[in-house]
This record gives structure tokens, C-alpha cells and sequence, in this order.
């Protein structure tokens, strides 16, 4: 059975709490089943959806993060990395900050970002 959609739904329920407890369960499912380029073009045309930048942003900081359980290849590591920076440096406003502050969380604990993100939106 595949989770996805449910997690999709999930991610646009109106209960901050549901939102937030779907978003890293879909961001490891893209992480899994997008390429960094694909979460890149997602990051950037999320402007004007917080809920999806924020699940393109995870994605890609864990398909570049070096360790953890799954984690990619070291190609794939790079090619993230570099959608990162290249975000960082000229996306849109939004994806570009979003990109930098995924950028901190690249040597932390896959989980950290989520718990940082949720304070900063006053979870």
C-alpha cells in the first residue's frame, strides 16, 4: 500500500497539527522517488505554497545528508547539494532562504530541520 497520497491530502489538511506531522513522512517519500533536479524545480515554484517548499526543502536536505538509514548515493548526495546551493544563490525569495536554511541542517540529524522549521513557524 502505498502512503503517498494519503501524506499528499494530509499535507493541506486544515489542523496545523496534521499538517505538520504528514510533512516528513512525504518529504522522505520524494526524497525516495524524486531526483534532486525534480525537488529542485518543486522548491522554487513554491512560492506561494509553504507546505510544499517546506516538503521539497526536506527531501532535498535528506537525499544530500550523508548518513542515516537509505541514504544516497554519492552522486545523488552531490547533485542535491548543488540544487541546494544553487537555490541558495539565485531561486526565487522564499526558496532561496528556505535552500540556505536547509543548507545549516546538511551535517545534522535528518530529523533536526523538521523540529527547526516547526518552532519557527510556532509549533
Amino acid at each position: 500500500m502505498d502512503a503517498q497520497p494519503y501524506l499528499e491530502r494530509a499535507v493541506r489538511d486544515p489542523s496545523y497539527d496534521v499538517r505538520n506531522a504528514a510533512i516528513p513522512g512525504l518529504a522522505l517519500a520524494w526524497s525516495r522517488r524524486q531526483s534532486p533536479d525534480e525537488l529542485g524545480r518543486a522548491l522554487e515554484g513554491a512560492e506561494a505554497d509553504s507546505a510544499r517548499r517546506f516538503v521539497a526543502l526536506e527531501a532535498l536536505v535528506i537525499k544530500a545528508q550523508s548518513t542515516g538509514k537509505g541514504a544516497a548515493a554519492p552522486a545523488e548526495r552531490a547533485a542535491a547539494r548543488e540544487t541546494l546551493q544553487r537555490a541558495a544563490d539565485g531561486g526565487p525569495p522564499l526558496a532561496r532562504l528556505a535552500a540556505q536554511i536547509g543548507r545549516a541542517f546538511l551535517e545534522a540529524q535528518p530529523p533536526d530541520l523538521h523540529v527547526f522549521i516547526e518552532r519557527l513557524l510556532g509549533g
